[in-house]
């Protein structure tokens, strides 16, 4: 079993990385970190309409529209 503490660790980067400006312009680390972070959130607390807001940003920054949408519109249902 994981302890609370590490098992919060993801959703707590979330709430970080949420409050930082998103850059036009992002390294593929900074990206791919991200991605994970947030889907290791939504896995953790899939009612976390923050994380879906913050996937879709990043999917409408690589040009990936249907995901973006996917994201946005799960964000605004929860």
């Amino acid at each position: 079993m994981v302890p609370h503490r590490v098992a919060s660790l993801p959703y707590e980067c979330c709430i970080l990385l949420s409050t930082l400006p998103f850059p036009r312009e992002t390294t593929d680390v900074f990206t791919t970190t991200s991605y994970c972070l947030f889907q290791k959130v939504i896995e953790l607390k899939p009612d976390f309409a923050q994380a879906y807001y913050c996937l879709g940003q990043l999917f409408d920054d690589e040009d990936q529209r249907d995901e973006s949408l996917r994201c946005f519109h799960k964000a605004v249902s929860i």
